[in-house]
């Protein structure tokens, strides 16, 4: 009956063992998640704040050309394929963030469909 009463205590353990194991991992997996989550959103925001910073630095070089044509030629450039045409810009930018560049023939600036102008 010794022998009985060991092996069933030592089953017990071992099963409370892999049980207190389980739980372990199970709150470590949603830590992580949590982590992981934290880490995606803030991942989502830096890529959108660098996506605005491209933008801006992208309507800024436009915005030059668009005076240096201006100053050339005595006009504003009907549209941006036309500042790349003259050589004033190297090619027409395109925005990071998917949105499309207008180019305001009356006073030369530009603005973003998605991050407006800066």
């Amino acid at each position: 009956m010794t022998g009985a009463k060991r092996s069933t205590r030592g089953t017990t353990i071992r099963f409370a063992a892999c049980v207190l194991f389980a739980a372990c991992v199970l709150a470590v997996s949603g830590c992580v998640g949590g982590f992981t989550g934290g880490a995606t959103e803030s991942t989502s925001d830096s890529t959108r704040e660098a996506q605005r910073e491209v933008c801006v630095a992208n309507e800024r070089n436009i915005d030059m050309a668009s005076q240096a044509y201006y100053t050339d030629q005595q006009s504003f450039a009907p549209d941006l394929e036309a500042l790349a045409q003259s050589g004033m810009l190297a090619d027409v930018p395109k925005c990071p963030g998917g949105g499309t560049y207008t180019l305001d023939v009356s006073n030369g600036e530009v603005t973003c469909s998605v991050h407006g102008r800066y």
